[in-house]
């Protein structure tokens, strides 16, 4: 009896993970050898084998095409940064505690935070205001948004302020904050945070968005002209206090 050339009992043919476990192995010794955090790859070859991320060959040299691979405690990898801007977040005395990368298009999640952060400790950006009011927002664009047309703006980075956000806004002399999350999504988040700043602040300030429209944001004006006389007459003229009864039409709203 003669066999064929493809008789086997049993084949394993290429393990495409077991190469990329190995090559993340490798990465991450070599990031510990020389004491570096993270690196930003852009060879086409080395992109695709830490990430497993492919795209035609074609176009393997473009420069906006790259990934960031950093080594966290559970070697954990965000390889799929492409096509976002990074934003570095500092904490208590300067110190770099964590990053951001945020989408240059429309694909989702709209943020990448970086694993096992502190983020939530600290406010973007981690400058002390002029005066004695900040403007709370959610997100780092609504900030940098805001900060252009001239407000002393923090981003929380999610819906949710902290003791310790609240605590540097304390030592920074402020005294009265304005809540500016976007309602329509996080309205029950804005309330619960109003409970607690309410706590810490002598006066707590939401805007009235009658005139807003709900799909915008802040961060939305960095390219929509007509928001931005919109969004400076409601943070300057337009503001309800929450211990007022207008407040209570506002919850109605």
């Amino acid at each position: 009896m003669s066999f064929g050339k493809m008789a086997v009992d049993w084949e394993q043919r290429v393990d495409f993970d077991k190469l990329r476990r190995e090559r993340v192995e490798k990465a991450n010794k070599k990031l510990q050898e020389y004491g570096i955090g993270s690196a930003m790859v852009f060879q086409f070859e080395s992109r695709r084998y830490l990430s497993s991320w492919f795209a035609h060959p074609y176009g393997r040299h473009l420069p906006q095409e790259y990934m960031l691979f950093i080594k966290d405690k559970n070697d954990r990898l965000r390889g799929d940064i492409g096509r976002r801007i990074l934003f570095p977040v500092y904490g208590g005395d300067h110190d770099l505690v964590s990053w951001l990368a945020r989408a240059i298009d429309d694909r989702v999640p709209k943020y990448f935070n970086a694993p096992d952060s502190e983020a939530s400790r600290t406010l973007w950006p981690y400058v002390p205001p002029r005066g004695k009011q900040g403007i709370i927002v959610e997100g780092l664009v609504d900030s940098l948004a805001l900060r252009r047309h001239g407000f002393a703006s923090y981003a929380t980075l999610g819906k949710k302020i902290s003791y310790d956000q609240i605590e540097l806004l304390k030592r920074w002399g402020v005294t009265s904050v304005v809540l500016f999350w976007d309602k329509k999504d996080a309205k029950k988040e804005m309330l619960k945070a109003i409970e607690t700043l309410k706590l810490h602040f002598d006066e707590v300030l939401v805007p009235d968005f009658t005139e807003w429209p709900a799909d915008k944001d802040s961060g939305d004006t960095l390219n929509w002209e007509p928001g931005v006389a919109l969004l400076k007459d409601m943070l300057t003229n337009k503001l309800i206090d929450v211990n007022s009864l207008e407040f209570a039409t506002w919850q109605l709203s």
